[in-house]
């Protein structure tokens, strides 16, 4: 194992395996492995407050696998620790900064962005994949952050019970995620509160979000809250059904516009879904939410599913707006 050595803006690291003593801080550089399967950084430090990575401004990250030593993961992780990668240092990480190819693993979370020092906006995270986390894969919950592009995420929680994979998080009135676009988003093999939880999303466009093998001690596999946009196509498959609802949605903010209360799913596809009850539910809403909400469901697949009679009923306890069921 070599230790590791920033490079000046451009740091090329062949294969190998590379230890990280400390925090590396990222301030407009780029550093290039030699591939995933090839270049590893391996974190071995003791505090666990401190991130892998602060990566801020236009710095860029893209082949290679990063991870905690073995042992330093105890399973137990809670907000904040044992940090991939934070996007921060002397700015925030944006527009021309990107995360491609990369594989995160054995983290207590994966992408930090949660206050205002790390509002990423403008950022491409392509073909990012993040594996045995305790805690989240991608914790997003920073202030105002526009404009960041999601391609090819893939999530697994792995050997650990998680609070979410997927996590676009709301603490203050006024923290968003606006104009952004997910594409080929995937959460698989994975024990979580929240599956994937989307809140204070505005404009969001999605193209394919598949959960494969999920299992939930929530209620929900996905929470929508204070949020507006489109998923094109959400796939749920292996997984169970055992009195949970799919899609949760939530609260709005009462400054909400009527034109930003609506959540359009273009294909809801249920694959390999068993344990479907009457307390089941493929959209819901809390017992002690009044306000209108706008939801649409354009088509609705059953494949290969226990109890496919009752799942085709579209069971709800709100109005939903829907063409056909196939």
């Amino acid at each position: 194992m070599t230790d590791f050595v920033l490079n000046g803006d451009i740091t090329l690291l062949p294969e190998g395996v590379y230890r990280v003593s400390d925090t590396i801080v990222l301030g407009g550089a780029l550093i290039k492995g030699a591939g995933i399967d090839k270049t590893v950084l391996v974190a071995d430090f003791d505090d666990p407050q401190k991130p892998i990575f602060n990566m801020g401004w236009t710095s860029k990250l893209e082949g290679l696998t990063i991870c905690y030593k073995d042992g330093l993961i105890s399973g137990e992780e809670k907000f904040g620790e044992r940090v991939a990668i934070y996007t921060g240092s002397h700015l925030p990480l944006q527009k021309g900064a990107y995360i491609r190819d990369v594989k995160i693993d054995n983290v207590g979370t994966g992408i930090f962005a949660i206050d205002w020092a790390s509002i990423a906006f403008s950022v491409m995270y392509d073909r990012v994949t993040v594996t045995n986390f305790s805690f989240r894969g991608f914790d997003i919950s920073a202030p105002y952050r526009t404009g960041n592009i999601y391609s090819g995420i893939n999530l697994s929680s792995g050997r650990f019970r998680c609070d979410s994979a997927f996590y676009f998080g709301l603490k203050e009135s006024g923290d968003e995620e606006s104009e952004t676009t997910i594409k080929d988003l995937l959460i698989y093999d994975t024990r979580a509160r929240i599956p994937l939880n989307i809140e204070s999303a505005k404009g969001l466009i999605a193209d394919n979000i598949t959960l494969r093998g999920v299992d939930t001690s929530g209620d929900c596999l996905v929470y929508w809250r204070d949020s507006d946009g489109r998923i094109e196509k959400l796939t749920i498959r292996d997984s169970s059904l055992v009195d949970k609802t799919v899609v949760k949605i939530g609260t709005t903010s009462k400054h909400t516009i009527w034109g930003c209360k609506y959540f359009h799913l273009g294909t809801l596809r249920l694959q390999g879904i068993t344990g479907a009850s009457r307390n089941s539910l493929l959209v819901g809403r809390p017992e002690e939410v009044s306000d209108r909400y706008y939801t649409y469901v354009d088509k609705l697949e059953v494949a290969d599913c226990v109890e496919a009679d009752l799942l085709e009923t579209f069971p709800t306890n709100t109005e939903i707006f829907r063409k056909e069921v196939v």
